[in-house]
């Protein structure tokens, strides 16, 4: 199968490597959609991302696909469902490294739920955390919205990590797809004000739209006094 490599820093390449075969608890996915994420892959990409200095790696953590065949203790997936969250974390060549590697034919995912009904999750037994992120996808969501979800999940995520709660004021820096994400939680959850700062008025403007209080430009002298009156301590 074709997969997404990056062989070595700044060099990617379109790469064939053996199709994954699933395990007891595994289920495979022929992959519709893959994003690039702006953090973790470019950093993988250019060499730097925390803790990772193999390769060459196999990319992508953010994909979403149909379900095509399932390991025999399988409970909680069916071929034919769509899923986010899969990944290659042990790719069959040994020639590879992991980098997530969602941007391949094909991927795995873990029946989480199976694994703990028999008593099997924990790392001794290969649990990984990341298979608690792995999930069916209704199918009235389209698989350009299924691979977003890998996002959202994310940016979720960060309100816990940054201990946002209601009524909290927030400056989100950069309107791009998770910028903009964080601007359309803080309202769903019910912060206080949201500012948004993008250099790009087209995405200001679609900031407005999705709940936030005021955009501003990086020089805009507003930015100051909003920045120095609204600031969220948080506790280390």
């Amino acid at each position: 199968m074709r997969s997404v490599a990056v062989v070595e820093p700044n060099k990617i390449e379109l790469v064939n490597v053996p199709k994954p075969e699933p395990g007891p608890y595994e289920v495979r996915i022929r992959t519709e959609i893959s994003y690039i994420c702006n953090a973790t892959d470019r950093k993988l990409i250019e060499g730097h991302f925390p803790g990772v200095d193999t390769y060459p790696l196999l990319l992508g953590h953010e994909s979403a696909g149909i379900v095509d065949a399932l390991g025999d203790k399988v409970r909680h997936y069916e071929v034919g469902q769509r899923v986010i969250g899969g990944l290659l974390l042990n790719p069959t060549d040994p020639g590879y490294t992991s980098g997530w590697g969602g941007m391949s034919e094909y991927v795995l995912a873990t029946d989480n739920l199976a694994m703990e009904e028999d008593g099997l999750g924990d790392p001794e037994h290969g649990w990984n955390e990341l298979f608690q992120i792995q999930r069916t996808v209704p199918p009235n969501i389209s698989v350009e919205d299924a691979g977003l979800l890998c996002t959202w999940r994310e940016v979720y995520a960060g309100f816990s990590d940054f201990r946002l709660q209601r009524g909290n004021d927030i400056l989100v820096f950069g309107a791009g797809p998770v910028g903009l994400s964080f601007v359309r939680f803080a309202r769903l959850l019910g912060l206080g004000y949201i500012g948004c700062v993008d250099p790009v008025s087209e995405k200001r403007e679609f900031a407005l739209g999705l709940g936030a209080d005021a955009a501003f430009a990086p020089d805009d002298p507003e930015l100051k006094t909003v920045s120095e009156e609204r600031v969220v301590q948080f506790d280390a």
